[in-house]
């Protein structure tokens, strides 16, 4: 799956973006793969994300997308509730997943889990599917309740779900520490770390920004790799 119209954008991330497409060609081929992305505040997990999913759109995905906010109190399926309404291809329905509580509490939790699957799964029928979920770090109970529903359930569907979350905040008590290891025994994810980047990649990302001569891109390096640690949002 090539990435022409991106291949300048991030550097030290290549065999990263190559397991991506190698399990979207999986999914493509009906496996479904649930893929964990973790690393630090500003690492690239996102960027990462962003040019895995444009070289999916062009091979013919759709893609749905939500997110866990820090600042924000989370709804119930939160993330999910944002994905489901993220795609201009389908008139999603929210309450497919909300708006069904009692005393605050969602309702028919496994019909609710059922249902979402199943938009999914038709939306899969017609094109493969893509299923961002950011910062998961931060997800309440129930939407990791549901990751796991899907992960164990994805292998015979053109489905990829992709969650990321930041490793050095990921408090032992929350719902994602707890799942985590019944995620990896239940489904066995592609599980990317992105790592600071080394001397060589940050030269490299200097030399698709710059025309130096070799004292001034000399000079630069080091500065940057003094002040950055490696880290793309800092450089």
């Amino acid at each position: 799956m090539g990435h022409p119209e991106t291949s300048s954008l991030i550097v030290g991330r290549d065999h990263d973006l190559a397991e991506l497409d190698a399990a979207f060609r999986e999914v493509v081929a009906g496996r479904g793969r649930l893929a964990l992305i973790g690393g630090e505040a500003g690492i690239g997990k996102t960027t990462l994300i962003e040019q895995f999913t444009r070289g999916a759109v062009a091979a013919g995905a759709t893609i749905f997308t939500g997110a866990c906010y820090e600042f924000e109190s989370t709804p119930p399926y939160g993330p999910w509730l944002e994905a489901l309404t993220s795609s201009a291809q389908y008139e999603s329905d929210a309450s497919l997943l909300g708006n069904e509580r009692v005393d605050g509490v969602v309702a028919d939790s496994d019909e609710l889990r059922e249902r979402a699957f199943r938009f999914f799964t038709e939306a899969a029928g017609h094109k493969p599917v893509v299923l961002i979920l950011e910062d998961m770090h931060w997800a309440d109970e129930a939407s990791i309740d549901l990751l796991r529903f899907f992960a164990r359930r994805l292998s015979n569907h053109r489905i990829m779900v992709v969650a990321s979350y930041r490793d050095i905040d990921l408090a032992p008590e929350s719902p994602l520490a707890h799942a985590f290891p019944i995620l990896i025994r239940e489904s066995t994810p592609l599980r990317i770390t992105l790592r600071a980047l080394d001397r060589e990649d940050v030269g490299r990302f200097i030399d698709r920004r710059y025309s130096l001569n070799q004292a001034a891109r000399t000079s630069l390096l080091d500065y940057l790799c003094a002040n950055s640690e490696g880290n793309p949002l800092f450089l």
